[in-house]
């Protein structure tokens, strides 16, 4: 999958001026100076048009800048491609500006045109090329361009594939925080991918994805605990774990409490609560759900 940037959870954008420097109202000063070509003054302007929501005067300043190879206001100009704001969509001007920042080492354009790359959008699709920019960026500490990379790694996509070198970039970026990177690390450590085996390892890394609300990293963690694999086997925990996973709506998490609540495992029995968590997860058309909501209503619960 690809991983959200820093503009949406694909490659879109969102408001981008937002990181501008903070300034006052426009003072007659700075706008001589940005009509005198200060990159810097230019910058400032189209932050308060920005602020004013007046883009198509925002965008005509910040590309005053960005021609005069201020990498900055290069980024910005491209994170205002995708959507329009100010300028006509393009994807192909998005990666135009994104390039040029990139090519004086700006982390972001560097994962910005990775993404662009890996998706084809305005430029020819290329995994090499993706994996290229990514790796710029991932050098740099860019933690989602990590995850990226490792990614690219894991399936032999524009590079040779490496379990190890997957392993390596997920684990930079989960150590930033990531919760997808630590959440996928955790199974590179419970199947021995490129690093030595270990469950305990592997809940450790689940454990932080979980706490970060990744529904599928609660659920999984719930299953270690249900089973003790890598932790103290615990079905209170396990319930816990399953629960908030359930109430994101993983629908096997919602199958596995329905269980537990039927057995009164790691939590009082209340056959209403299986019937509810049984009856969720067959409404999310998980059969085995469906299957169990038929037989507890069949023995009158």
């Amino acid at each position: 999958m690809l991983k959200k940037n820093i503009i949406s959870i694909v490659f879109g954008v969102a408001t981008c001026m937002t990181v501008l420097p903070a300034s006052a109202a426009i003072d007659p000063q700075t706008l001589t100076k940005a009509y005198e070509g200060d990159a810097n003054a230019q910058l400032t302007v189209a932050r308060e048009y920005f602020i004013k929501k007046d883009y198509l005067t925002a965008a005509k300043w910040i590309e005053k800048a960005a021609e005069q190879g201020d990498a900055f206001a290069q980024l910005k100009l491209g994170m205002m491609y995708p959507l329009g704001e100010g300028v006509q969509q393009s994807y192909a001007l998005a990666a135009k500006w994104y390039e040029k920042a990139s090519e004086q080492g700006d982390a972001i354009a560097q994962y910005q045109l990775g993404g662009l790359y890996q998706t084809g959008q305005g430029v020819k699709q290329s995994y090499a090329t993706a994996a290229k920019w990514y790796e710029e960026a991932a050098e740099q500490g860019n933690a989602w361009a990590q995850y990226n990379l490792g990614r690219l790694y894991y399936n032999g996509l524009g590079v040779k594939q490496s379990y190890e070198t997957a392993a390596k970039w997920h684990e930079k970026s989960a150590e930033q925080g990531d919760a997808d990177a630590q959440f996928e690390l955790s199974a590179f450590y419970e199947l021995g991918l490129g690093v030595k085996q270990s469950y305990e390892t592997a809940a450790k890394w689940c454990e932080k994805s979980a706490e970060q609300g990744k529904d599928v990293a609660q659920y999984n963690l719930g299953a270690m605990y249900y089973t003790g694999q890598g932790v103290k086997q615990s079905y209170e925990t396990a319930a816990k774990w399953f629960e908030k996973s359930a109430e994101q709506g993983y629908v096997f998490a919602q199958y596995r409490l329905a269980i537990l609540y039927e057995n009164g495992q790691g939590v009082r029995q209340n056959y209403a609560k299986a019937k509810e968590w049984f009856g969720k997860a067959c409404a999310a058309g998980d059969d085995y759900g469906c299957e169990a909501y038929a037989r507890l209503n069949k023995k009158g619960h």
